[in-house]
């Protein structure tokens, strides 16, 4: 059985540094808590964005941040996300 996830975060690409930057920003932010985080990156693809998020939906996540790669695609997801959380 995967491990829950408390909080999730979806991350447009590893190819620029400034994601990768945030993505360790997110993780020192949150390691002195209590929460779990799972950070994923959708390498420039909005059907990856849109993977991304079902995959952690379906980890049980309590918050979902996504740095999008396509606006439309992202705000399409994240009603998904709201609608099944």
């Amino acid at each position: 059985m995967e491990q829950k996830v408390d909080v999730g975060i979806v991350l447009p690409t590893k190819d620029e540094p400034r994601w990768v930057q945030d993505e360790t920003r997110f993780k020192d932010a949150l390691k002195d808590t209590n929460y779990s985080v799972e950070i994923l990156f959708s390498q420039g693809s909005s059907a990856k964005e849109k993977e991304n998020v079902d995959a952690l939906i379906a980890k049980g996540i309590k918050v979902l941040i996504i740095c999008p790669h396509d606006g439309s695609a992202a705000a399409a997801a994240a009603e998904a996300a709201k609608r099944k959380v």
